[in-house]
C-alpha cells in the first residue's frame, strides 16, 4: 500500500517575454514561435539525460490554472516516471490499425467543431470536451513530436487560439502531448480553459460535467456568434 520513489528529474521555468506586463495572448506570432523552439530545445535536451522517462511541457495561466509566479511564463518537468495520460493515449491507439487520430482530424477539420486550419495544423473542440471551450491543435500531418512540425505555422494558429481565450477572461493551461520513444503517438496540443470549478460529483466520480456544448465552444472560436 506504501510504495514510494526518490524524487528524480529536471524542473525548468522558461520566460515566455522580459515585459512583466504582457501575456502570452499579448505576444506575436512571430514571438511565440520562439517559445514553441525553445520547448523543442528542451524536450530534446533533457530526453537525452539518463532515466529520464518524459518530458512535461505546461504553461498555466492564471490562478484558476496553478499560476504560482505572475511573470508569463511556461514550465518543463522531465520525470522519472511516465506522464499517465500520454500513457492512456497511446494503450488506446494501440488498439487501431491505422492512427485513430489522423482519422478523428480528417472528420473535424470539416466539421462543427472545427475551430481553425491552415495548410499544416487544424484546431477544432473535441467531441468529449473535458472543460469549457476547451481546444486541441493537431498536425495534419502523422508526426510523433514538435521538432518534425512547421513550428511556424503551429506558431500562427495557436495564436488564433490564444487571442479567443484571452477574450474569456479566464485562467487556462496548456499541455504538449508527444509521443515517447517507440510508440507512434501522434503529437498535439490541448488548450484548457479554467472556467468550471468541480464540485462533489465531478471529484467522487471522475465524471466532468461540461455546459459548453463543443459546438458551442468552436463558434465562439470561429466568431460565429
Amino acid at each position: 500500500f506504501y510504495t514510494f520513489g526518490q524524487n528524480y528529474g529536471n524542473h525548468e521555468i522558461i520566460v515566455e517575454t522580459p515585459d512583466h506586463k504582457k501575456k502570452l495572448a499579448d505576444l506575436s506570432a512571430e514571438e511565440l514561435e520562439l517559445i514553441l523552439q525553445a520547448y523543442n530545445d528542451r524536450i530534446k535536451d533533457l530526453s537525452k539525460k539518463p532515466n529520464i522517462s518524459y518530458v512535461n511541457v505546461f504553461k498555466n495561466s492564471g490562478p484558476d490554472a496553478g499560476t504560482s509566479l505572475v511573470h508569463s511564463h511556461s514550465q518543463v518537468m522531465a520525470t522519472a516516471i511516465p506522464n499517465d495520460l500520454v500513457q492512456a493515449e497511446v494503450t488506446a491507439i494501440r488498439k487501431y490499425v491505422s492512427c485513430p487520430y489522423c482519422e478523428i482530424i480528417a472528420s473535424e477539420k470539416d466539421s462543427e467543431r472545427r475551430c481553425f486550419e491552415n495548410d499544416d495544423w487544424v484546431a477544432f473542440a473535441p467531441y468529449a470536451s473535458k472543460f469549457n471551450y476547451e481546444c486541441w491543435i493537431f498536425p495534419k500531418s502523422h508526426i510523433n513530436s514538435l521538432d518534425q512540425g512547421n513550428q511556424k505555422t503551429l506558431a500562427q494558429i495557436y495564436k488564433q487560439v490564444l487571442d479567443k481565450v484571452h477574450e474569456l477572461k479566464c485562467s487556462y493551461n496548456v499541455v504538449l502531448h508527444y509521443s515517447p520513444e517507440g510508440e507512434d503517438l501522434h503529437f498535439h496540443v490541448e488548450i484548457y480553459p479554467r472556467i468550471a470549478v468541480w464540485g462533489g460529483y465531478e471529484e467522487g466520480s471522475d465524471v466532468t460535467i461540461n455546459t459548453v456544448a463543443p459546438e458551442d465552444a468552436a463558434k465562439f472560436y470561429r466568431g460565429d456568434e
